[in-house]
């Protein structure tokens, strides 16, 4: 049977249908689905070319990326798109059990709001180009998500890089140094991290704002068995074995 995009539309939504619909969606290669304003992710444990510039662009370019189908693109599309129609703070929680995808979801969302570094023109109903509302131009946003402190700023002050690489090159780093194997996740975040986007009037990335806490400190002396220590370790003796 054909999965559900939309559970709302579903004539039963209990644990059974809920349960086949998610197996139908991982027989379909479909990932994800709609509960009215949450958006259902699922780990398929394999690659599935779901990703990428080609889709990126497509949530990008739409006017109304709540009509295209159920991605953490379109999430992140219609969050940047209220932030500039309504000029007001957007967020965007990320939760779920271990092995989810909450870091790889975490990854996409910065993935497609770190492209609006350089805005495309849009097209608005009179045909003209434009780049924002109004009240995109009358004030500037913020948008912020969690993924689940110490605190780090990447500013778009034009060294070391644009603040779009900079932005996504953040991601290994954090990974690296926060990330370990457990029993049932290759990549399991062992923190929490509250990441605070602020863009200008016309919806420009203009600065990033990543906060830290909950690391699992402990995991640097003692692991359960069959897991392992924080990546950097392993990386490091890696490099020293390669020369």
């Amino acid at each position: 049977a054909m999965a559900a995009r939309e559970l709302t539309q579903m004539s039963v939504l209990d644990e059974g249908t809920l349960a086949s619909n998610m197996k139908a969606m991982l027989d379909g290669e479909q990932v994800y689905a709609r509960s009215g304003q949450l958006l259902i992710s699922l780990n398929p444990f394999r690659p599935l070319g779901l990703y990428g510039e080609k889709t990126l662009l497509e949530y990008r370019s739409s006017t109304n990326p709540g009509s295209l189908p159920p991605h953490i693109y379109g999430v992140a599309a219609e969050a940047h798109a209220r932030l500039i129609e309504r000029g007001k703070p957007q967020t965007i929680i990320i939760s779920g059990e271990s092995g989810a995808g909450k870091t790889e979801n975490a990854k996409y969302v910065m993935e497609y709001l770190a492209s609006t570094v350089v805005m495309p023109p849009t097209v608005g109903a009179s045909g003209k180009a434009s780049t924002g509302s109004e009240s995109a131009r009358s004030q500037g946003g913020m948008l912020a998500f969690f993924g689940m402190g110490s605190q780090s700023n990447v500013q778009d002050s034009g060294g070391g890089g644009s603040l779009h690489d900079r932005l996504l090159r953040s991601n290994p780093l954090l990974e690296a140094f926060g990330c370990a194997r457990t029993e049932h996740n290759a990549n399991s975040s062992r923190y929490g991290k509250f990441v605070e986007l602020r863009f200008d009037r016309t919806g420009k990335l203009t600065e990033c704002r990543l906060t830290t806490y909950l690391l699992e400190k402990s995991r640097v002396v003692h692991h359960a068995e069959g897991e392992r220590n924080y990546h950097v370790f392993y990386q490091l003796a890696a490099a020293t074995e390669s020369g």
